[in-house]
Parts: structure tokens; sequence; C-alpha cells
């Protein structure tokens, strides 16, 4: 957390004298400080798509992950309702298929088969519930 002191450092600054900050634009790694302080942020677009392209790859598999990476291209061109409706269609769509899970015999564990794609949407929609798209 030490990276991100010039931000908090800039909050307190402006935050006595009245001023009200309504959004900051940052890129990728920015996010997490902004998320802890709950303060609204707008991720740029090129930032999101490469977080969502490192949990699905360049070249996905599975129809599902290969879906999602269509979707995600469509970000540079949509507002925050279309791209919550290509959002809320993939995800009926793959509902079950994310739910699936798999047995690991050595270890006798459950866990999620599909866990970078789950992470992928997760982080999706975390996007659109936070951010202003334009």
């Amino acid at each position: 957390m030490r990276q991100f002191r010039h931000i908090r450092k800039a909050l307190n600054i402006y935050n006595p004298l009245g001023v009200q900050l309504r959004t900051l634009f940052v890129t990728g790694e920015e996010v997490l400080l902004i998320l802890l302080v709950r303060f609204p942020f707008k991720c740029v677009n090129n930032h999101q798509t490469a977080i969502i392209i490192r949990y699905i790859t360049q070249n996905p598999i599975l129809e599902g992950g290969k879906e999602l990476k269509g979707i995600i291209h469509k970000l540079r061109n949509s507002d925050k309702w279309t791209f919550e409706a290509f959002l809320h269609n993939w995800h009926d769509k793959w509902d079950s298929f994310l739910l699936e899970k798999s047995y690991n015999p050595v270890t006798g564990k459950w866990h999620n088969t599909h866990r970078r794609i789950r992470s992928a949407f997760a982080a999706l929609k975390l996007f659109t519930a936070s951010v202003y798209l334009f």
C-alpha cells in the first residue's frame, strides 16, 4: 500500500478544503486502493480489458471463455446499460457452467472447475457496478 501514498495524500489535501471529488480516473493497480476507501472510480477501459484477459487468456479454449472475450471487446463501444445487458445474458446462458465443481481425490475436496472464467466474470461485475462506462 505504500505505492499508493500519493493518492491518499491528494485525498487528504483536498477533503479538508471542502473540495468534493466525484470520481477518480485510475489505471489498473490503483483500483485496489479506491475500492478500499469506497470511492467512485473509473478504470481505463484498456486496463479493464487487460485485467480480464489475464484471467481468460488471449485464446480461450472453452466456448464460455470465447464468448466472454467477445463481450469484453464490446466494452469500448458500449454504454453502461448495454454492457450490463451483455453480461447478464452471458451469465444466464453460462450459469450452470460457472457452478460446476470438480473433486480432487488426493485432497478429498471440491473446487470450482472453471475458476479463471468465474474470476473474470466477477471482476467484470465489480467494474460495471462501480465504474462509469463511456
